[in-house]
């Protein structure tokens, strides 16, 4: 079997290099502190705050969204929806 052609750069489409991404970082910080602030939120908020978090290494995109909404001051959302209760064994609970 033979292998896969690599690009003729040796590159792979893996996007912007992470100096690149980095170099972002504070331009991308105030943007988002702009729109939270335009929302009404992030009033004791800073710009490094929001940095370290742009700056993790979380993997997961929703734990690091979850963070980064949680330091720009947006209160937490509802919590997951329980699905429905079939033969109402929750049925008179509240």
């Amino acid at each position: 079997m033979g292998r896969l052609a690599e690009p003729e750069d040796g590159g792979g489409d893996d996007g912007p290099p992470p100096a690149e991404l980095d170099a972002r970082v504070p331009e991308d910080a105030a943007g988002a502190l702009s729109w939270a602030r335009h929302a009404g939120f992030a009033e004791s908020t800073d710009a490094p705050a929001v940095e370290a978090v742009l700056r993790s290494h979380e993997p997961f995109a929703e734990e690091l969204f979850d963070t980064l909404l949680d330091h720009l001051g947006f209160p937490p959302g509802p919590g997951p929806d329980p699905g429905p209760d079939p033969g109402g064994v929750n049925a008179g609970r509240r």
